[in-house]
């Protein structure tokens, strides 16, 4: 395992033209980051952050326009028979995308311990709120 840091940046956007039966339209920009650190072995903390600039336009009615964020960062700890995991996750209310899977209005937290003592012994333990 090489000590280091790793980038990633995307940007998807969506623009609707035609309208079908009682179907809002949607413009939708959304932008991204990904980034992994590796300080030192045994030990992975990674991220995820997303924005989003959605305008829907009902078939009748005035247009709502949403901006919203998503962050998830992740932490895992492997070395020996432990191997340990911590994820925080946190989905604005305004966070609408229609090009991804995230659900809106959401905050998690996740917390798993492995042991593994003996080769075919094996304990879990977790925690998700």
């Amino acid at each position: 395992m090489v000590v280091g840091l790793g980038f990633g940046a995307s940007v998807v956007h969506q623009d609707d033209d035609d309208r079908f039966g009682t179907e809002s339209l949607y413009q939708n920009l959304v932008g991204g980051v990904d980034w992994e650190y590796l300080p030192i072995q045994g030990l992975t903390i990674k991220g995820e952050s997303a924005f989003n600039d959605t305008r829907e336009s009902p078939v009748a009615g005035a247009a709502d326009t949403y901006a919203g964020q998503a962050h998830k960062l992740e932490a895992v700890g492997d070395g020996g028979p432990s191997r340990v995991k911590l994820e925080y996750e946190y989905i604005d209310p305004d966070f609408v995308t229609n090009t991804g899977s995230a659900t809106a209005d959401r905050e998690k937290f996740k917390a798993d311990w492995r042991y593994r003592p003996e080769k075919d012994t094996t304990w879990r333990f977790g925690f998700l709120w």
